[in-house]
């Protein structure tokens, strides 16, 4: 069972859900043999008119046989069904209709958090605050800053998702080995065309996993961009920092005034899962000639848990920013505590512009720093270098003066 999902997510991929899909590839595979006078056009219509099996009814006949498509088949009761394919052309089609509409909702919450970043941005993106490498305090920047990478790399999330939609939501029904032996690419175009579908084009007797990995991959890219923006947060609320509020919750169990960053740290757990799930995927791309099963298994775990963990971590991290309080006067108290070591790059820079080498800047610098106890007395060593500099005391606003 997968705690971590959406109840939009749930749907796509319940038992009921990959039934009703198997029996929608079956009957366009039937409307399409009827259009092109393969078989009798009455086929299609007892097909169309005969319900998806139930799961229970279902999972009792793949008991009775040992083959989930044979189960689905004989629970349907319809005598005139599956010709010329074989289970992975209706398994792997259907997959498709439900990496579909995963995508559908993914796109829908990355929206989501594109829009909480983009009102961040607006309501506190100039907020100054010091910047922090290493864990240590660096040059001064605006908390807008921090927003907008988050920006970027959910635009970036969107694009490359829109793009892998090309090659993962595909249709294939060419029968055994993919010989289209008994099934012809006519009929394979038409379902695609009902079922909205781009063809596969040559594959064995499965759809090749490559762009299944990718897509994978991707979703587990998602995860992480949200996990990325969970670590941050966790850290923008360490108690040494206090930039951040998190939203109100339970703390520790025996410390209780604790607000432990718990849905953030959880963000971290998923992705280091999502991103598991790859390698497993991927090795589904080799297969023994032309089909093997060793993939199968994998992906029934993997994919439902994989579209549920994205759904659920771009959902959380929306939420985390948009119930987080960022408070701007912590951030000014730490960058006045800190005034010294966010003007080292300023001070070095302005150095080398009077002409001082590199090697030489650096030591002046260093050399102010450690000796000066105040940011007056630091600007007036760094001025009285023979290069002369012109020190200008630096803000986010001016970068680049």
């Amino acid at each position: 069972m997968n705690i971590y999902t959406t109840a939009e997510i749930s749907g796509v991929w319940s038992a009921q859900s990959v039934l009703a899909g198997w029996r929608s590839v079956e009957i366009a595979v039937l409307h399409a043999q009827g259009q092109l006078g393969v078989v009798p056009t009455d086929w299609y219509r007892l097909a169309l008119e005969r319900p998806a099996p139930s799961t229970s009814d279902w999972e009792a006949a793949t008991a009775r046989c040992g083959h989930e498509m044979v189960g689905f088949l004989d629970a349907w009761g319809l005598d005139h069904v599956h010709i010329g394919v074989t289970s992975s052309d209706i398994v792997d089609t259907a997959l498709a209709l439900r990496i579909r509409a995963t995508n559908d909702v993914v796109l829908w919450r990355l929206d989501a958090l594109h829009e909480a970043l983009s009102a961040l941005v607006g309501a506190a993106g100039d907020t100054a605050r010091l910047g922090r490498t290493h864990g240590q305090a660096a040059a001064p920047m605006l908390l807008g800053q921090v927003f907008e990478r988050w920006l970027g790399a959910v635009h970036r999330a969107e694009r490359l998702l829109r793009l892998s939609r090309i090659d993962v939501e595909v249709c294939m029904i060419s029968g055994p080995v993919g010989s289209y032996l008994h099934v012809s690419p006519a009929v394979e175009a038409l379902v695609a065309e009902r079922l909205g579908l781009r063809v596969a084009g040559a594959q064995s007797q499965i759809v090749t996993r490559d762009a299944l990995a990718v897509w994978v991959a991707q979703m587990a890219g998602i995860v992480t961009v949200c996990e990325a923006i969970g670590l941050e947060l966790r850290l923008m609320q360490h108690a040494s920092i206090s930039e951040a509020l998190p939203p109100a919750g339970v703390g520790s169990s025996a410390m209780p005034h604790k607000n432990n960053p718990s849905r953030a740290e959880r963000l971290a757990g998923l992705g280091r899962l999502a991103r598991s799930f790859y390698e497993p995927v991927a090795a589904g791309v080799p297969q023994w000639h032309e089909r093997d099963m060793a993939h199968s298994s994998v992906e029934r775990v993997t994919l439902p848990q994989l579209a549920g963990i994205t759904s659920f971590a771009l959902a959380e991290a929306t939420e985390l920013l948009t119930r987080t309080n960022f408070d701007a006067k912590r951030m000014h108290a730490a960058f006045d505590s800190s005034l010294l070591d966010a003007h080292t790059h300023s001070a070095q820079t302005a150095l080398q512009l009077a002409g001082v080498p590199h090697g030489e800047a650096q030591r002046v610098t260093r050399e102010a720093f450690e000796n000066s106890t105040s940011l007056k007395r630091f600007i007036k060593a760094i001025e009285r270098h023979e290069s002369k500099p012109k020190f200008k005391t630096p803000t986010p606003h001016r970068t680049g003066d």
